[in-house]
């Protein structure tokens, strides 16, 4: 069975493994055997050294239905950790923000070390119910967009909005998140994002154009009081 060679002697990082099939998990149960196996051949500077899973849901909860292995969740669950969202750990912000500016400069080799001064207060008041995923995305469209080497507050996505989810109930501002989200997980690509939604491109921009309308007219509410 075939093991990237990048993580040959490295990390493997596999995420969400709650979402595979039930083919999948056996191929994914099989690959566990077949490391332990080469383990003990003492055989280990062609695997990973170490591996790991992430879920969004409880794996011990999913065995006990039909829709995971209980003999898969028992191999994945031995060591298990929790970590917090994003909004639970403000410190990772800006490290996070950072490096996946990096990564995208080295990937485009388009030079954009990290952020500007500004930028950091302006994502901290976001509540990221995307986590991690949307702040990757977040970062990757404003480096796209930027024309400097430094991502300014001006640089994040219109569809950026930095008031908490939980305290507004304006359904426009919802819609716009929602959007938000589907947006971080394609990257931007308002094509995808129009698919994932099920709705026509055209409908996807008129929607962002009056979800940014409210937004920056309620923003100014505040501050003519």
């Amino acid at each position: 069975m075939p093991v990237r060679r990048d993580a040959r002697e490295g990390t493997l990082f596999l995420c969400h493994v709650e979402a595979l099939s039930l083919e999948r998990q056996a191929r994914l149960l099989a690959l566990l055997q077949w490391l332990d196996h080469q383990h003990a051949r003492h055989t280990v500077d062609s695997i990973p050294r170490q591996l790991f899973f992430s879920s969004n849901q409880p794996l011990r909860k999913l065995s006990a239905s039909p829709a995971f292995r209980a003999d898969l969740c028992n191999r994945l669950i031995a060591i298990r950790f929790a970590i917090p969202p994003l909004r639970e750990r403000r410190d990772d912000l800006a490290l996070l923000a950072n490096f996946f500016a990096q990564r995208f400069s080295a990937t485009h080799s388009k030079p954009v070390p990290g952020l500007a001064p500004l930028t950091l207060p302006h994502l901290n008041s976001h509540p990221w119910p995307g986590n991690v995923r949307e702040l990757q995305g977040v970062i990757h469209s404003a480096a796209l967009e930027c024309e400097g080497q430094w991502i300014r507050p001006i640089d994040i996505p219109q569809t950026f909005i930095p008031v908490p989810a939980e305290d507004d109930p304006n359904l426009d501002r919802a819609i716009l998140r929602h959007i938000n989200l589907v947006l971080a997980r394609v990257e931007g690509n308002k094509l995808r994002a129009a698919r994932m939604l099920g709705i026509s491109r055209s409908t996807l921009y008129r929607l962002l154009d009056a979800g940014s309308s409210n937004s920056t007219s309620a923003s100014a509410l505040p501050a003519s009081n």
